[in-house]
């Protein structure tokens, strides 16, 4: 790749986005890649690390897979770095709290510095400055449009917080994927908490290296592999009512020769998890992976919180990142174990249930805790959330801002540096 750069001359040309398989291949090519003055246009993406980092996210949290999906696609909202545009003279020297109250169709998050760096953080801190570029979640063809002043503020009270603590997670499915999410599941969960495997010990021992192994210990995170054929109902049952977990992780071999009969052996194990938490009234979220995109649909009818398909968000990323190569560090700090990460938190963290807020407050109560606001997950009905990312700061004259109650089911999808509830300032 680099060879290819160094023919373009001095005149420039296309950069390379590469995907690469296993950390050892990363570090190698960016190792020699950093030889080479073209680097800056060689962008490297390390697949299975950042699906592993979104397979944990959504284990943990319920339904942000859809929320990946559409801030990842070409639908609706999304990111977008701004390098120039119109109204960036109104906008210097402003932090990004104090943007989002100027801006009427979008909602900024962070801003990639002069000299390179990507600054996604608490919006009371991160200041944008003439030669920053603004980053920001808004509709494809949406404007940045500002109002002439700022919005006066109210302040809400929050209902109760209910923090993170230890908790039993079951995987069910052991193929190479399983070490990066092992990695992943010990940098968020609290020491104490258990990891249960469901496959046989020596698949297990095959793919998942020492020094995993030795950071989950290091961690204080156990880890149990029990040997068992998960394909049976009743070694399905026993090993819930064994493991009581509180969230489930179900891999598939993706290197499958035949990918629908695996999408229909891992259907087959959801529906007998939602028959068990239907009959025993056992609360605990359950994340599948799927092979092809078509069976999700299908999939959905077991019930189950998420799917992720592993070739689709593969796509959507390089999509992405080819279309602005200054995508992939965005990309890099938001799935990273460290900073700022994607977040969904009960609504009741921030705003009170039932009463009407507008997106400014909404916006500004996030903020008081040192979080950026980007959309909500809410109740379509008994079984289906619907995401809304990016919504209506107004009302269709652009002038009145739009209310909206929040109950008891609904999240913020926010940015935040951990998955904790932290008091406003």
């Amino acid at each position: 790749c680099t060879h290819i750069l160094d023919e373009r001359g001095s005149e420039g040309g296309p950069f390379i986005v590469s995907i690469l398989q296993s950390r050892e291949n990363l570090v190698e090519s960016r190792a020699a890649a950093a030889e080479n003055e073209q680097v800056r246009d060689l962008v490297t993406m390390p697949l299975n690390v950042v699906l592993a980092r979104i397979m944990v996210h959504t284990s943990r949290q319920a339904g942000l897979s859809d929320v990946f999906t559409e801030l990842f696609n070409f639908k609706g909202n999304e990111f977008y770095i701004f390098d120039k545009d119109p109204v960036f003279a109104k906008l210097y020297g402003k932090k990004i709290v104090e943007i989002n109250d100027l801006l009427k169709m979008s909602f900024a998050v962070g801003a990639r510095k002069k000299n390179g760096k990507v600054m996604v953080g608490d919006p009371r801190r991160i200041i944008f400055e003439e030669g920053d570029s603004l980053i920001v979640v808004k509709a494809d063809d949406n404007p940045l449009v500002l109002r002439s002043a700022a919005h006066e503020t109210r302040n809400v009270e929050p209902g109760s917080v209910v923090r993170d603590d230890q908790i039993r997670v079951l995987i069910i499915g052991v193929d190479p994927m399983i070490d990066p999410v092992l990695e992943e599941y010990a940098n968020y969960l609290e020491r104490g908490s258990q990891i249960f495997i469901a496959d046989r010990e020596s698949r297990f021992d095959d793919v998942v290296t020492e020094r995993t192994k030795a950071l989950l210990d290091e961690k204080g995170i156990g880890y149990t592999v029990m040997p068992v054929d998960a394909g049976r109902k009743s070694v399905i049952t026993g090993i819930l009512r064994e493991c009581e977990p509180d969230s489930v992780l179900q891999l598939i071999a993706k290197d499958s020769p035949d990918p629908a009969a695996e999408d229909e052996r891992a259907m087959r194990t959801l529906v007998f998890m939602r028959e068990y938490r239907n009959v025993t009234g056992k609360q605990f979220s359950i994340t599948s992976e799927m092979l092809k995109t078509e069976n999700k649909a299908l999939a959905q009818a077991t019930g189950v919180d998420d799917f992720i398909i592993n070739k689709q968000f593969a796509a959507l990323l390089t999509a992405q990142i080819s279309e602005n190569k200054e995508m992939a560090a965005l990309f890099e700090t938001l799935l990273s174990s460290e900073g700022y990460e994607i977040y969904m938190k009960p609504a009741s963290w921030y705003v009170p249930i039932g009463e009407p807020v507008d997106m400014v407050d909404v916006s500004h109560s996030a903020a008081s805790r040192g979080e950026i606001y980007i959309g909500h997950r809410s109740r379509l009905d008994e079984k289906h959330m619907i995401s809304h990312i990016n919504p209506a700061k107004y009302e269709s004259d652009m002038k009145t801002l739009k209310q909206y109650r929040f109950g008891e089911d609904d999240y913020f999808v926010v940015l935040s540096d951990d998955g904790q509830y932290h008091p406003a300032e």
